[in-house]
């Protein structure tokens, strides 16, 4: 083919040709390679001997592409047969214009000399910069590779006296492209070494360096090597023929949905992309087809083994070679896989990041032998502090960019509001990358926000109408899980609990179960459903409430991934609120601490709302949704009445206006009652002209009122745990302008009766067990709380229980306890409901008794401890595993039972744990037990969190 190029540098090589760069008639870099029979010396004279090729002359060549050779993968070879036409010689002024429009303007204030730069990527592995450098004098240059178990490189600039100028580089990437030699150049000023130095230290330039005199006075120094910029790249040729082909043949689908064409298109072209799609909807496809199109292999950051099992094994039922590297496999397997991977045998690897960091096996993705074809970070919003689920080890993935600097790499979520999709591409350092956000509306799902008054009948009664759906119940607590699926088999329901506390076995087991239909309903924490590719799952229930609303979406988002109907329920309650608080307030770092308040205050304003569902979690991660109603959630489905609110908003601005802006919804709403408690009458606040303006609403409805008008934009909540209320320009105009404000009719704040009594519960029947408490503690001579305390009276005389097994389903209420005094309390309450004509027995959250054989053996465990003997001591009169004897003690923790814990660990010890606990959120223990090391044990551990979660439940 011939092409016309501008020379800009030549180089003399071994024997008789000669290396040339210059720049195509597009003004892009282009640099022949010169191979065996390349571009003779000859071709640079005339008949008279005179050099007719020289910098700036206008040459056309015959070029083919080339059989890449290390250490080059040049763009062209020349045809060593066609001897280059000379097409004329650019004038002084026609360089100056020339060099101005290919060259970055700084370069001259990069080293302070004259450079004639030229920067390309490669289409081939490699990605490379060529500098010609204009020097006076000739320099003497050196570059090695030191071998001691790792690779070294360096290069020493030095002048004739002996002094050395070293520039170490510790990139692996060098191994596979450079050759050990010494090229003697010369000399050069001291003031250009150093500044040449220093800047090829941070340019990493260091791959091929030569030189040649052109015939005048002046030396053109040539470096070639990785380059850390990306200022042009040949445009690939993509043939998404082959794309749609490996669509079809290894997945089945004869289309491409949402983004996935042009994401797939843009990575063949080497481009960064980020992904946010939601969940199902197609992102795993985006890197797992290109990981056959590729020359190389895939890696995939995953950060759950579950999640990797499960799409390993669902690619290599499709037909492609796939593994995972974790902590699941032996050394021996490991090593097996390693292999493979370097004989080609692997397409697609899944590996932690915790893994993919570590010095070793970043070497062993160095190696010469592989090729990195693409770099996929699943779950990117993990690398975030801003995000919901942020883990530190993801931080470390900031460095993949510096470590496989050709490599393009693809960041996917379901969950990242817009500052949190930003903090992604920042940290991980995307370059220049393509961004698509396909919507994350689900059309399919129904989304209910439901009172947790008798959740568990609200729950047993739907699970009774969608009779064989397969679905998902995610609790708080693995107790709450442990306990719920055990209820819901005694209903007959095939149901399984899957949490982190369980055997990894029985979890793979059950996971399993659920995937193959065996068993329909799955009871989790948080842990189960990343990477599950059950598409016909039915429900999402969410018994519990999470902890933010990204947490909530990615829940949800695994119901109806087939695009058929399915239903996502919250049972929502105030008491969960404060469980949740509790976990915040052992953070120690106050920006996790904000954060996290923060997210919780979104989740509540989700709940709490009157707004359509949908619209609010949509608009929360950055999308518009415009429609007035989508007929698929609780606010659409069943409008409420609604009121002219426009007098509530007036009292409420005036209390807000009149008490300084300094007091949140409570105070408020306690102001406009007319309340008359300490709060208020401390502060003066009775005496105010608004103060008892508001009697015609109850305190809980004036609280509806005002979130109501914070979600609307009328005023806004300002803080963390203890928010105030401020005004807002939008209130301050609409009541200036008599705008009326539509306001949903007040009804009652939902409350979970076992979570908030100090209202709900029978006062009578309370007054009258705290007389029988007293009376046997009087007898025992022990304080009242011993026997129970008033949050468990308060229990009783709200759920009435009938029997024994109603009253332990009450918290408090251990197996010791119930057998003490159960028949006293029971008779008491019975008598109680006879004698008030009310009926017993209606309860709203139910804890099974356990098994009679468990139960004992507890008991026999706590016998022992009450004689004061020591875990180790009773394990050893009871010839059990000391680790037996601490479960037993966490089930009587989280059972009520009052376990001092200062008997097993140290109060120090404690302090260490739970702020350990509180940054890893307790529900996996392994990354808990791996911060704190081999001074604290699991035992250890598992007593302080089960005492942590019985303070939460009290």
């Amino acid at each position: 083919m011939k092409k016309e190029i501008i020379i800009t540098n030549l180089s003399q090589m071994h024997g008789s040709n000669v290396n040339i760069f210059g720049f195509d008639e597009n003004k892009q870099p282009v640099r022949p390679v010169i191979s065996y029979t390349g571009l003779k010396k000859s071709h640079l004279l005339d008949e008279n001997g005179k050099h007719i090729i020289k910098p700036f002359t206008r040459v056309e060549v015959d070029l083919r592409f080339p059989l890449p050779e290390s250490p080059h993968t040049e763009d062209w070879e020349i045809n060593s047969n066609y001897k280059p036409r000379l097409l004329g010689y650019l004038s002084e002024d026609e360089r100056k214009i020339f060099l101005e429009s290919i060259l970055d303007g700084s370069v001259k204030d990069i080293f302070g000399v004259d450079i004639n730069e030229g920067r390309y990527i490669q289409s081939a592995d490699v990605e490379r910069s060529l500098g010609i450098i204009k020097v006076k004098q000739v320099l003497n240059v050196n570059y090695s590779i030191k071998k001691d178990g790792k690779f070294e490189y360096q290069i020493s600039f030095y002048d004739n006296d002996g002094e050395n100028y070293h520039l170490p580089v510790t990139d692996c990437a060098f191994r596979k492209y450079c050759d050990t030699q010494m090229i003697q150049m010369g000399k050069d000023p001291d003031s250009f070494c150093n500044e040449l130095k220093e800047k090829l230290k941070k340019m990493n330039l260091f791959l091929h360096i030569d030189l040649t005199r052109l015939f005048d006075d002046a030396y053109w120094l040539q470096i070639s090597g990785v380059h850390v910029f990306k200022d042009y790249q040949k445009p690939k040729q993509v043939d998404m023929e082959q794309a749609f082909g490996v669509l079809k043949k290894y997945f089945g689908y004869t289309s491409f949905i949402s983004y996935q064409e042009d994401i797939i298109k843009d990575i063949l072209m080497r481009n960064d992309v980020f992904v946010m799609m939601p969940t199902g909807g197609g992102k795993s496809l985006c890197y797992q087809i290109p990981s056959l199109l590729l020359n190389g292999i895939v890696i995939v950051v995953s950060p759950l083994i579950a999640l990797m099992k499960d799409q390993v094994d669902g690619l290599k039922a499709n037909g492609i070679a796939a593994a995972y590297i974790n902590s699941s496999l032996s050394f021996n397997k490991i090593e097996q896989i390693k292999k493979q991977i370097l004989n080609n045998k692997i397409s697609i690897l899944y590996v932690a990041p915790e893994r993919l960091m570590q010095t070793g096996f970043l070497n062993f993705l160095h190696d010469p032998d592989l090729n990195i074809s693409l770099i996929a970070v699943d779950e990117a919003h993990c690398i975030s502090e801003w995000g919901h689920d942020f883990r530190p080890k993801y931080r470390e993935l900031r460095l993949l960019k510096e470590q496989f600097l050709d490599t393009p790499l693809i960041a996917t979520t379901a969950t990242a509001i817009p500052d949190v999709q930003k903090d992604i591409i920042t940290q991980l350092k995307l370059d220049k990358p393509k961004i698509y956000t396909a919507s994350l509306n689900r059309n399919n799902l129904t989304y209910l926000v439901k009172p947790k008054n008798n959740a568990y009948y609200q729950l047993l009664q739907y699970l009774t109408d969608h009779n064989k759906d397969p679905g998902i119940i995610y609790c708080y607590s693995r107790k709450s899980a442990d306990i719920l699926a055990d209820k819901l088999q005694q209903e007959g329901l095939r149901a399984l609990p899957y949490h982190a506390g369980l055997n990894p076995d029985l979890r793979a087991r059950t996971q399993e179960k659920f995937i193959k239909d065996d068993v329909e309903i799955i009871v989790a924490t948080i842990a189960f459903g990343m990477g599950i590719d059950k598409s016909n799952i039915r429900f999402v229930i969410h018994y519990d409430l999470p902890k933010n609303l990204e947490t909530y979406y990615q829940e949800t988002g695994r119901a109806g991934r087939d695009g058929e109907k399915s239903d996502c329920i919250l049972f929502f309650s105030y008491g969960d609120k404060r469980k949740i608080e509790f976990f915040i307030d052992q953070k120690k770092n106050e920006n996790e601490k904000h954060i996290a308040y923060q997210k919780l205050h979104d989740i509540i304003t989700f709940c709490d709302s009157r707004t359509c569902r949908r619209k609010i979690l949509l608009n929360y991660f950055g999308e518009e949704y415009d429609e007035s109603n989508c007929g698929s959630c609780d606010v659409c489905l069943d409008p409420k009445d609604t009121i002219d609110g426009t007098d509530a908003a007036q009292k409420i601005f005036s209390c807000i206006s009149q008490i300084n802006e300094r007091y949140g919804v409570t105070h408020i709403a306690d102001v406009l009652c007319g309340s008359k408690g300490k709060k208020i009458t401390s502060n003066q606040h009775d005496s105010l002209a608004i103060h008892g303006t508001g009697k015609e609403y109850s305190k809980k409805q004036w609280k509806a009122l005002i979130r109501e008008l914070v979600q609307l934009g009328y005023f806004r909540s300002d803080g963390n745990k203890y928010p105030v209320l401020k005004t807002t320009q939008k209130i301050r105009d609409t009541l200036a302008s008599n705008e009326i404000i539509i306001l949903t009719k007040p009804i009652e704040e939902i409350q979970v009766l076992q979570e908030s009594y100090s209202e709900d519960f029978d006062h009578g029947l309370f007054e009258t067990l705290k007389r029988l408490r007293k009376k046997l503690a009087d007898e025992e001579s022990i304080p009242p709380y011993i026997i129970f305390h008033d949050s468990s009276l308060k229990a009783m005389a709200t759920q009435l229980p009938k029997s024994l097994a109603d009253l332990r389903m009450i918290n408090g209420v251990g197996e010791r306890k119930l057998e003490k005094y159960g028949d006293q309390f029971l008779q008491v309450i019975t008598g109680y409901c006879r004698e008030k004509d009310i009926k017993p027995g209606y309860v709203s959250t139910y804890v099974p008794p356990q098994d009679n054989t468990i139960t004992s053996t507890v008991q026999k465990t706590l016998e022992l401890h009450n004689q004061d003997l020591t875990i180790e001591q009773i394990a050893e009169k009871r010839n059990l595993a000391a680790s037996t004897i601490a479960s037993h003690f966490e089930n009587l923790i989280s059972s009520g039972e009052e376990i001092d814990i200062d008997k097993f660990i140290d109060k120090n010890k404690q302090d260490i744990i739970i702020n350990t606990l509180a940054i890893h959120g307790g529900e996996k223990l392994s990354p808990v037990k791996e911060q704190l090391g081999d001074e604290f044990s699991y035992n250890e551990i598992r007593l302080v969190r089960a005492y942590l979660m019985s303070l939460s439940e009290k």
